[in-house]
């Protein structure tokens, strides 16, 4: 059995992140201009209210979300929407 992420972002605010059947958090958010450790300009991001560092958002398009750790030797996430 392959492993399954699935991450929903509605318009609430609210994430959610499941590890195959399985939630494993969720966060109110909000899309903000920040510094970011992938560019000398200001990048946005995805700001949790009650969660780990905030995810910079590396590139988006009508199914692809790429997302990063914005920390030195983070972590990189691409989610691709499920039709």
């Amino acid at each position: 059995k392959k492993d399954r992420y699935v991450l929903n972002y509605y318009p609430n605010n609210t994430a959610v992140s499941f590890y195959n059947d399985t939630l494993t958090w969720a966060a109110y958010y909000t899309i903000e201009k920040k510094k970011s450790v992938y560019s000398t300009e200001d990048k946005y991001s995805v700001v949790y209210k009650n969660k780990h560092i905030q995810d910079v958002i590396l590139y988006v398009s009508d199914d692809t979300l790429s997302l990063g750790d914005n920390v030195i030797d983070g972590f990189f996430k691409l989610y691709i929407r499920n039709h």
